[in-house]
């Protein structure tokens, strides 16, 4: 259930940052939703595993996952890139705004110019490849189940 939870909020998250840049103003023309293709893809270099989703120029989410030896989980980032500045500080606002109450969380989060990064080697540390793998093709088919998808 705390994987499922963890999933629906970090779709949340990434439709939420997705629905805030639509709605910065009528300067932003590249910014339709309906315009806007997205791509997911899973990628396997090494001793890494590595989901990205990409919305067009305006948005990159990327889940990173990097296994030892015996192919446990060491780390687990995933970075949310945005293409402004002010598409990340809005999600930066909303951000701490949801977590305010729950500082331990908020302290995986980190932002850098248009790049906010969350740290959950805490939640997948020693959990297996295939687990993780699974989780990203959740995600992927998830993803692709409710947006405008280009494969």
């Amino acid at each position: 259930m705390k994987k499922f939870f963890y999933l629906m909020s970090l779709c949340l998250c990434m439709f939420a940052g997705v629905a805030v840049m639509t709605s910065c103003g009528d300067d932003d023309d590249e910014l339709n939703p309906g315009e806007i293709s997205y791509k997911t893809g899973i990628t396997e270099k090494g001793n890494t595993l590595q989901l990205t989703i990409t919305a067009g120029s305006v948005y990159t989410e990327r889940y990173t996952a990097t296994f030892g030896s015996d192919d446990k989980c060491i780390k687990f980032i995933e970075e949310m890139i945005y293409s402004k500045k002010d598409y990340a500080d809005l999600e930066w606002q909303a951000i701490q705004a949801e977590y305010q109450q729950m500082p331990d969380e908020l302290k995986k989060y980190s932002k850098d110019g248009k790049t906010i990064t969350i740290d959950e080697t805490e939640t997948w540390k020693g959990r297996s490849r295939s687990e993780v793998r699974e989780y990203f093709e959740m995600i992927q088919e998830e993803f692709e189940r409710h947006s405008n998808y280009d494969k």
